[in-house]
């Protein structure tokens, strides 16, 4: 009979970014929490996070076909700037 004890046991695989892109939601980028001591990431992160204008222009073009797709639009490029507008201004005395 073979039992469970004789086997390794299993380790997570660490989580990868770069394999995983994150994309907050409109709501996740309303609440973003600032903070200071990662400044440099979070600046890099919200750049991440922009929608280019041809996005947002072929998502209106699509809008009889996409279904219930929800339409993108700049909202989120605003809340990007005024996300590091914050940064700015609350971790000034970070030079990273």
């Amino acid at each position: 009979m073979l039992s469970g004890c004789g086997t390794l046991p299993s380790t997570p695989k660490p989580f990868q970014p770069a394999r995983y892109p994150v994309i907050l939601t409109e709501y996740e980028l309303n609440h973003f929490q600032i903070d200071c001591d990662n400044k440099k990431e979070q600046v890099e992160f919200l750049q991440g996070q922009r929608r280019t204008k041809a996005e947002v222009i072929n998502s209106w073009l699509k809008l009889p076909f996409n279904g219930f797709q929800p339409v993108l639009s700049e909202r989120r490029n605003w809340l990007i700037d005024h996300n590091l507008t914050d940064l700015r201004n609350l971790c000034y005395d970070r030079y990273e």
